[in-house]
């Protein structure tokens, strides 16, 4: 068991292993999640991929990014219809991870693929 976790987790790369420690941890102790988060964002603010390799992800209609994206998009122009904007704030900012992940998984070099 030990041998096929070092085979699985051999070429990753600090990305990879901040994604790993988020999943775990926001599974057993969701306060120590934000560590991870803060990690991840500084992680790919420091090694970036650059704007056309990201572009390309991004906006790849058969990746699920795009999608991840649009649904955000579409609960922020459904606010112009809202009548309980309270509520409707609320949510966007609960959403706020479906605009921040493809974004990070876009821009940061990871070895993890969708």
């Amino acid at each position: 068991m030990k041998l096929k976790l070092q085979q699985f987790t051999s070429g990753w790369n600090v990305n990879d292993w901040i994604v790993a420690y988020l999943i775990f941890i926001s599974t057993f102790y969701v306060k120590l999640a934000p560590i991870g988060i803060v990690a991840l964002l500084l992680s790919v603010l420091f090694k970036h991929k650059t704007w056309n390799e990201t572009r390309i992800i991004l906006f790849d209609f058969q990746k699920p990014g795009i999608w991840l994206i649009l649904f955000y998009a579409y609960h922020f122009v459904g606010m112009l219809w809202s009548t309980n904007s309270a509520f409707g704030w609320a949510d966007i900012g609960m959403k706020a991870s479906f605009l921040l992940i493809p974004v990070l998984f876009a821009w940061g070099k990871f070895t993890l693929s969708w």
